[in-house]
Order: C-alpha cells, then structure tokens, then sequence
C-alpha cells in the first residue's frame, strides 16, 4: 500500500495538475475501503502538529484513476513527485509574502 500525503497541506478544495489530485483529507476518503482508512489513519498518527497534537487535517494525493492506497511504480511517482512540486509552487506563486514600506 501506498500513501502518498502532505500531512501539514491544509487546502480547501481539490487541485489538479497533469496526472495528479491533490485533495483534503479531514478523516475520510470517499470510495476508500475500511482498511485503507485504517491504514491512513495509523500513518498520519505518527505525525504532529507544532502544539504536539496528532495531525487531523492532511492533503494525499492520487495518481491518475488509480484508487488511494493502491501501490505506483517507481517512475510514476517520480512523476507524481514533478507534479506536485509545480502544483505547489503554483500556489506560492500568487501568495505575498511580506510587504517593504517604502
């Protein structure tokens, strides 16, 4: 099984570049069997918030129609790889970051 997360990705709705979906996670996954929930659930349990509490909230990513969980090849997830770094710098893209008082 394979679970490709961003644990600490807060987004609020789904995006889609090339191959890729990202989308949120808030404890459930439609059309994900009880196992895989289970399984997510245990691996975003050994992640923690910055206050130490477990991360509830996590962005995964899917990999063309294939179903979460489900395992890619080496060379699919260099490419899932690619395209989430550009989805993301995307997003940074159009963010301020600081303002310079002149």
């Amino acid at each position: 099984m394979m679970f490709p997360i961003m644990p600490w990705c807060r987004i609020d709705r789904a995006y889609s570049v090339g191959d890729v979906t990202i989308i949120r996670y808030r404890g459930r996954l439609d059309g994900v069997d009880d196992v895989v929930h289970q399984h997510l659930a245990r691996v975003l349990g050994t992640y923690r918030t910055i206050e130490g509490r477990p991360v509830e909230h996590a962005a995964v990513v899917l990999y063309a129609d294939r179903p979460f969980g489900s395992d890619i090849a080496p060379d699919e997830i260099e490419c899932a790889y690619d395209w989430i770094q550009l989805a993301c710098f995307a997003g940074l893209a159009g963010r301020e970051f600081a303002r310079c008082a002149r």
